[in-house]
């Protein structure tokens, strides 16, 4: 794979020389002295709002049509056979999952037309942009309806992707765009966008649209912005009040219109308190020296999951280059297995699981006080038990959507879930999501990592009341918390944005020693182990980017005017300390032939030959002595 589909970006600041030559400019300073800094400010604040509302409504559409997609498609199924039992659970079954495919295959197609940019997650190309490496053709209009059209619909097939990593790629795109990096000839003729012709100033437009996606995907803008502030090496004062108001913007939107939805209900089966947790007591009567150490080891297990996700993942991708590339026929099989498996996964477990289904000991089983989950969802996790005052536990978390999944494993108390259930989905969510993630449909990994996170958290405390290690009762949504910061820190490796989203949207902000503690230690062990997930993308694409720290290979001495003619930098690696460095030559306004040097007409390679050979034999390289600054000045005078 070559490099030729990369091109480098110019982010550094124009010196006045520099912004003086270019006639457009100049032809702008001359007649418009004053007006231009206030124009190019106000076109910026205007972007920014824009930017905002646009990402607000973007996130609300695509959570609105999936879920109420979702809702229709297993309302139809039910009411037309019924209660899953074992005569109809073939014909539920198949239903089900031709209605998966027919979705998931749709993906596919819009991304295949589309172009290779628009499948997977994609987070690395705008982490890459954003750090001066633009990968041409992610970043246009196409992109964007690509992006929408086909995560909602991958969302529609229960495909365990999350709905963050295209939200991050449509926020960037839009700035983009806004940006005039792709633009036709009338949008590049607006004035509004007359200011972002150059490349510093479309990067700050897509750091803005960036932290607008993340917070358009959790609901939570300081977490937005630091995110923002994380993956981007270029940052400006300026950029910060910017950045931050585009995320206040977004999140103020969102909160308004659910808090509509939620009240309306012509939205259908959207509620839309996606993020909106309700008041959760995660307090423990655990000794906090014990607590500390329980959390201690759930980073650790969790940091191991992640750096083995990871390196699963990257063998992954590697062998499906490798096998099939960017065939057609090779991505819809892998397509419409990837989503038999998962449509087969969504429905038998949770049939052959419904022995024991839980009771609800309400009066009205769809009860919210009862059903974990969303209420309008509450109904289908009773038609596979026999009795409709039970409900089972792990239909409640595969056919609700995932933020109602999550929700319910963070706000629901001791006893709601079982340990098998447990078990199976966050086995289920790892294994399927590790999968699903080289699909060719737009994805992201945050959710879904969040997701087994926290099934895993919640058995890690179902396990420490068996062993009765500490309290009788440790708290589960606590462990559920932190096991969903320590999976997806351990894969994502954002400390900060993670630990505040988590905290900003369950409002529990005397938990952040705890949270904290567990992102660091996921965070440190799993960097032992393997590399985050954006840069284990960036080296199975070949991008070019520079690391952070330079090689071992680079900090070996100073580089010698013999290594660097002979292209070699063994000879000067093993350098002697306090041997004299040779020095190019101090006449250099005399000519010479090419090839020759100024003490007795010897090359360059025969030079470098001499110094390896010297270096390579022990005895001669004990006799040789460096040479004096007296000799040198001798032999100076004399030549």
């Amino acid at each position: 794979m070559s490099f030729h589909k990369y091109e480098s970006l110019n982010y550094v600041e124009e010196t006045s020389h520099a912004r003086s030559a270019n006639p457009l400019w100049r032809f702008d300073q001359y007649n418009h002295p004053r007006e231009i800094p206030r124009r190019r400010t106000l076109a910026k604040w205007i972007i920014t709002f824009i930017l905002g509302t646009t990402m607000a409504f973007t996130s609300l559409a695509m959570a609105a049509a999936s879920t109420n997609i979702q809702g229709v498609k297993l309302w139809f199924i039910f009411n037309a056979f019924g209660t899953a039992s074992l005569p109809t659970l073939t014909s539920i079954f198949l239903c089900f999952a031709a209605s998966n495919l027919l979705f998931s295959l749709l993906a596919t197609a819009i991304v295949m037309i589309a172009g290779r940019g628009v499948s997977q997650s994609t987070v690395f190309e705008v982490v890459c942009y954003l750090n001066g490496v633009d990968m041409p053709g992610f970043l246009s209009v196409r992109t964007i309806f690509a992006k929408v059209l086909g995560s909602t619909l991958a969302l529609s097939g229960n495909l365990l992707v999350g709905m963050d990593g295209p939200l991050l790629h449509v926020g960037g795109s839009i700035a983009a765009v806004f940006g005039n990096a792709n633009g036709s000839k009338w949008w590049r003729e607006l004035k509004l966008l007359r200011y972002f012709r150059d490349d510093k100033s479309r990067r700050d437009l897509v750091t803005y649209g960036t932290a607008a996606g993340f917070t358009a995907a959790f609901g939570s803008p300081v977490a937005g912005f630091l995110y923002a502030l994380e993956i981007s090496s270029w940052w400006r004062v300026e950029m910060t009040w910017r950045a931050f108001v585009t995320c206040a913007i977004t999140g103020a939107v969102i909160h308004a219109v659910a808090r509509i939805c939620h009240k309306d209900a012509a939205f259908g089966y959207f509620t839309g308190d996606l993020w909106q947790f309700p008041n959760v007591d995660y307090s423990t009567d655990e000794d906090p020296m014990l607590l500390l150490a329980q959390t201690a080891v759930l980073g650790l297990l969790a940091g191991l999951l992640g750096a083995a996700y990871i390196k699963l993942n990257a063998k992954r991708r590697a062998w499906q280059t490798r096998r099939f590339g960017a065939r057609l026929g090779p991505r819809v099989m892998e397509t419409m297995l990837i989503s038999l498996m998962t449509s087969a996964a969504f429905l038998y477990f949770p049939y052959l699981h419904s022995i024991g289904c839980k009771e609800c000991s309400d009066d009205h089983a769809t009860s919210p006080d009862c059903v974990p989950g969303s209420a309008k969802f509450a109904q289908f996790a009773t038609r596979l038990c026999h009795d409709p005052r039970h409900y089972n536990d792990l239909a409640v978390l595969f056919f609700n959507p995932q933020g109602e999944s999550l929700k319910a494993l963070l706000a629901s108390t001791n006893g709601d879930f079982r340990a098998p259930t447990l078990l199976l989905f966050s086995g289920v969510y790892i294994v399927l999501s590790l999968i699903s993630h080289g699909m060719a449909v737009p994805s992201g990994v945050i959710i879904p990592s969040l997701l087994a996170g926290a099934g895993g958290g919640r058995l890690y405390g179902r396990a420490l009341r068996r062993l009765a290690l500490g309290s009788q009762s440790p708290n589960e949504a606590l462990f559920a918390l932190l096991g969903a910061a320590a999976y997806s820190g351990g894969i994502m490796r954002s400390l900060p944005c993670l630990c505040i989203m988590l905290l900003e949207v369950t409002g529990q902000i005397h938990q952040f020693h705890l949270v904290l503690l567990v992102l660091l230690v996921s965070k440190s062990v799993a960097d032992r182990l393997s590399d985050s997930l954006s840069k284990s993308e960036m080296r199975g694409e070949r991008v070019p980017m520079l690391p952070v720290t330079a090689p071992p290979s680079f900090h070996r001495g100073p580089l010698s005017a013999t290594t660097a003619r002979s292209g070699s930098p063994s000879a000067n690696a093993r350098q002697r300390p306090g041997q004299r460095a040779a020095t190019p030559d101090r006449d250099s306004g005399r000519r010479q032939r090419p090839g020759t040097s100024r003490d007795g007409g010897r090359t360059a390679n025969a030079t470098a030959t001499r110094d390896s050979e010297r270096d390579s034999d022990p005895g001669q390289r004990a006799t040789a002595r460096p040479r004096t600054r007296h000799a040198t000045a001798t032999q100076d005078s004399e030549r």
